[in-house]
């Protein structure tokens, strides 16, 4: 594929949050339920490089 995607077209998403350092021992959490492991300092260059994005409800992964 190629080309440009018409972001316009895309369904909102809701239920989220730019994440912040905050999160990162919640995230660890979530991620030792899910995968056994923590990302440990992988969230700090996530929250630098990238957009961090975190579900609303703590109660909910994602």
């Amino acid at each position: 594929m190629a080309g440009t995607v018409d972001r316009s077209t895309l369904p909102a998403v809701d239920g989220l949050r730019e994440g912040r350092a905050g999160d990162f021992e919640w995230m660890d959490r979530l991620d030792r339920q899910l995968r056994v492991a923590g990302h440990g300092p992988d969230h700090g260059y996530m929250l630098g490089a990238m957009r961090l994005a975190v579900s609303r409800d703590m109660t909910k992964p994602g």
